[in-house]
């Protein structure tokens, strides 16, 4: 009786851990993690008069700046380009206004976070052609600007767009 009482027991404790392994072994659990991505809406504000015609001297009202549409603070930048070098010569040096800081790599940067709904403040309001600049070699061009955004986070302006960058 006492060996088929321990071969009982043994069979009690055999079955009980087998089940406490299996069921170590089989358990779930798992956990649903939801990203939301930041969205960085951006487009340029530009008033804009264009002259009639080209003259030494003239000075052409444009004033451009970005405004966020995003859902995220972000950092701004802009690329200005003359629509051809000639035309670059023939106009001074755009004047850039404060709080813009123009990058080794020819970007300008608005030096503050932009919130969802605000406005950089003016990249520069005009555009002059050189008093010396010879008549003849006006030509009609444009004034190309470029902007990007990215969101901020908890990154310093220069971490936020050497990600970007890599």
């Amino acid at each position: 009786m006492k060996k088929l009482a321990a071969f009982m027991l043994a069979l009690l404790i055999t079955g009980a851990s087998t089940g406490a392994v299996f069921a170590y072994l089989t358990s779930q659990d798992s956990v649903n993690n939801n990203i939301t991505a930041a969205n960085t809406d951006i487009h340029i504000t530009e008033k804009f008069d264009p002259p009639e015609e080209l003259i030494p001297g003239t000075v052409i009202p444009k004033t451009v700046a970005v405004t966020s549409s995003s859902t995220t603070d972000c950092y701004v930048r802009v690329m200005v380009h003359f629509s051809s070098m000639e035309a670059e010569k023939f106009c001074e040096s755009l004047q850039i206004q404060q709080g813009w800081t123009k990058g080794s790599d020819g970007y300008y940067y608005w030096n503050n976070k932009v919130k969802p709904q605000e406005t950089t403040g003016t990249l520069f309001s005009q555009i002059m052609i050189r008093k010396d600049a010879a008549e003849e070699d006006l030509e009609s061009f444009d004034v190309l600007v470029y902007a990007e955004a990215v969101a901020c986070g908890e990154d310093s302006m220069e971490d936020a767009w050497e990600k970007v960058n890599i």
